[in-house]
């Protein structure tokens, strides 16, 4: 392995996350870390100024690893990501740390011991970024269908949906009936609305699809694979049925 290089970049996210985290004792006790050459607070990273900072550092310090503690992944690792590559890291070896919602906003009221735990969330996504490998994305094929487990409001509504944009879907219920705990209520909150009747409903516009496959006193007995390639066998009695989802 190549001498590690490790750059950490710990974002303010406006006050988000420096309202209630001491961002600058967060970077400086990145910088004392095992590998970690630099390291830098910005107030917002995924900004076009924010990752120009990034690539800027990348270039000019050498970096083979890169460390964002930020907000969540969900939105912004494909930014970060597109930052390292351009500047030719390979987009494996960067590793984002979630602060904000794993840390700012759920200890508002403790300043200190959320810095604290910044401070080991950033540790461990330093030292798992130590092992980070070069890697290729990859395409595969994905079957053109969906499975979903439970038979309740959530499972008929997911069903539904699926069913609308013309997917193949396969719901599963262990129970003899579709409904959840929702068969089992009187009235709904705050409407007052029958709950059999909004049952009703919905099991009648998910039975409207030819698409929807219904097993009701089904139970999943394996499910092998990987996403988009599932092999799942269900049982209902004593028989049982594989599909592809």
């Amino acid at each position: 392995m190549n001498e590690l290089r490790i750059g950490v970049f710990v974002c303010n996210c406006g006050t988000n996350i420096g309202g209630f985290i001491d961002v600058p004792a967060v970077a400086e006790y990145a910088k004392t870390l095992k590998g970690v050459v630099f390291a830098q607070t910005n107030l917002f990273s995924c900004s076009e100024s924010g990752t120009t900072s990034i690539k800027e550092a990348i270039r000019e310090n050498n970096l083979n690893r890169v460390v964002v503690a930020a907000c969540t992944p969900l939105t912004h690792e494909p930014t970060f990501r597109a930052a390292c590559m351009e500047e030719g890291l390979n987009q494996f070896l960067f590793e984002f740390v979630n602060i904000r919602e794993h840390c700012s906003w759920v200890h508002m009221q403790q300043k200190e011991l959320a810095t604290e735990k910044a401070k080991e969330l950033v540790r461990m996504g330093v030292a798992r970024a130590a092992f980070l490998e070069t890697g290729e994305m990859t395409d595969v094929d994905v079957i053109p269908s969906a499975l979903v487990l439970g038979g309740g409001i959530s499972g008929i509504t997911a069903a539904t949906a699926l069913g609308g944009i013309g997917i193949k879907t396969i719901l599963v219920e262990k129970e003899k009936k579709l409904g959840g705990i929702l068969k089992d209520l009187y009235k709904l909150y705050p409407t007052g609305e029958d709950a059999s009747k909004f049952l009703d409903k919905k099991i009648k516009s998910l039975m409207k699809f030819k698409n929807v496959e219904i097993l009701t006193s089904t139970e999943i007995k394996t499910i092998e694979g990987y996403i988009g390639n599932y092999t799942v066998t269900v049982k209902k009695g004593e028989k049982e049925k594989e599909y592809k989802v």
